[in-house]
């Protein structure tokens, strides 16, 4: 998506949460704790410590400059997540202070069909890859979607393959650009 954008002249930029930051540096590190995970309280305030400083320090300052920002997981991410084990209005009021996003993409992909494509990239198992927590996940991601207005969220079927979704996610994105932008 990135590099269409680029093509056509668009300034846009990839980032992804956990941030590279260094919350997001520790989160990683958590989510590889997979014999001993971290307290889902503790893990839902390192998420939002990270989102914040995230936002500040890359976020803000491209959206300012006109960049458009893509980011791999929001927080839409963490109410689904974190509210699997947590309160969800707790979670979302760690949240609270986040600018809405002006669209959120949803992967819609069968819990299966992540754990098979998680395999075949490799990397280390995560604390959230259970097949049950994962279907969890899913779930909750819908209801989620319809609840949360303010999340922007338009849903994509992720069960096709690379180049339909890839076409897909170019659709949705260039559909919400401004018209002198999409040009």
């Amino acid at each position: 998506m990135l590099e269409t954008l680029t093509n056509r002249q668009i300034p846009a930029h990839l980032t992804a949460e956990p941030s590279s930051g260094p919350v997001g540096r520790l989160i990683r590190e958590k989510l590889g704790q997979v014999d001993s995970p971290p307290d889902p309280a503790a893990l839902a305030l390192l998420f939002a410590a990270d989102r914040i400083d995230h936002l500040q320090t890359e976020i803000e300052p491209l959206l300012a400059k006109g960049v458009h920002v893509l980011s791999d997981r929001y927080v839409l991410s963490s109410l689904a997540y974190q509210s699997i084990d947590l309160d969800l209005d707790w979670v979302a009021s760690l949240n609270r202070e986040a600018r809405a996003p002006d669209l959120t993409l949803l992967f819609r992909v069968d819990p299966e069909v992540a754990a098979h494509r998680r395999g075949t990239r490799g990397g280390d198992e995560e604390i959230y890859d259970k097949m049950q927590f994962q279907r969890q996940v899913a779930s909750l991601y819908d209801e989620l979607a319809r609840r949360l207005p303010e999340q922007n969220v338009e849903n994509l079927d992720a069960n096709q393959d690379f180049e339909s979704v890839a076409a897909d996610l170019e659709a949705a994105v260039l559909g919400r650009l401004e018209p002198n932008d999409a040009e």
